[in-house]
């Protein structure tokens, strides 16, 4: 019974461990020139006007790149675009901010 239940518990985490690369958070090393979060007791993060004018920059370079950018945040290191698709729906796209390459 005991052999039995070391190999069940090794298959459970040979199946974890194998999972887990796929379900990683994109992370990013670009960095973002700079731009800080700031925040307060009792207040979410928020972005200064400079760092405004930032994101604003580089939503303007992805939409050169064809991506039809809605809404451009800073999230893990990496560019969070949410993302119009043709039929009206978005999704989410993450974005090295250092080359603007989409990270998967």
């Amino acid at each position: 019974m005991r052999k039995f239940a070391l190999a069940a518990a090794g298959l459970v985490i040979l199946t974890v461990g194998a999972a887990a690369p796929a379900m990683a958070a994109p992370y990013c090393t670009g960095g973002f020139n700079g731009m800080q979060m700031r925040s307060g007791l009792g207040q979410q993060n928020i972005l200064s006007t400079d760092e405004d004018a930032q994101l604003n920059v580089y939503k303007a370079q992805l939409r050169q790149q064809g991506v039809d950018v809605a809404r451009l945040e800073t999230w893990n290191g990496c560019l969070r675009a949410f993302v119009r698709q043709a039929d009206g729906s978005q999704t989410q796209q993450f974005f090295d901010p250092g080359s603007l390459q989409r990270v998967q």
